[in-house]
């Protein structure tokens, strides 16, 4: 990423959650063939031992024969961690949403396909969730061991396999009619808006061919 979207200008991090609700959304379609255990986003700070603070939208393994694929949103606070899980037709575009909402002392995750629930948590609280200047990955990351939850990658086709497309992060929970409005069309820079891809970077052979914009204007 940009290094002014991990330190900012003035040395903040603009996707840094700490007390902030988030809303993670893309554009996902999962190919009609196998897949290893891989992450479509990671934004971990590793502390002491097994401790981790951050969160991570990760994929399960599945083959050619499954139509469908399992993909879970992990929210980690040190050694705690709250954790949901659905599954997705393969071959198919899907709008996701991964949320936190700690708009309360009762704190909950959420999957939603644009504003229908798919899985969501109990309740829980967390302290703030300060990634620092941790990075954001995409398609890439780290195993996970907390507790009872265990997500190992292979040592090999560890990344993400698939089709990605407008990712947006807010720092901000957003109303239904917002996120129907802009599930097809475009959105643009504003104040609550910490990064947006639009993966519409020009095709064929150039320098810098792996290069993606931000047009969150943060960046």
């Amino acid at each position: 990423l940009n290094e002014n979207l991990v330190k900012g200008n003035l040395g903040i991090s603009y996707l840094n959650p700490k007390e902030n609700s988030f809303f993670l959304e893309c554009t996902l379609r999962l190919p009609e063939s196998s897949n290893n255990n891989s992450f479509l986003f990671y934004s971990v700070k590793s502390g002491e031992g097994n401790e981790k603070i951050g969160y991570a939208v990760f994929l399960r393994q599945s083959s050619n024969a499954d139509t469908k694929s399992t993909i879970g949103f992990i929210l980690m606070n040190g050694l705690e961690y709250s954790v949901v899980e659905t599954s997705i037709s393969k071959g198919f575009w899907h709008n996701l949403s991964f949320i936190y909402d700690r708009s309360s002392s009762q704190q909950k995750i959420y999957i939603r396909s644009v504003t229908n629930t798919l899985a969501e948590s109990t309740f829980f609280k967390f302290n703030s969730i300060d990634t620092e200047d941790s990075a954001f990955h995409i398609g890439t990351g780290e195993s996970i061991n907390l507790g009872s939850f265990n997500f190992e990658l292979p040592s090999s086709q560890n990344t993400f396999n698939g089709y990605l497309d407008e990712v947006r992060l807010f720092h901000v929970l957003r109303k239904n009619s917002e996120i129907e409005y802009y599930s097809k069309r475009n959105i643009f820079a504003h104040d609550n808006l910490k990064l947006l891809f639009r993966f519409n970077e020009p095709s064929g052979s150039y320098s810098n061919n792996d290069i993606v914009l931000d047009h969150s204007g943060k960046s």
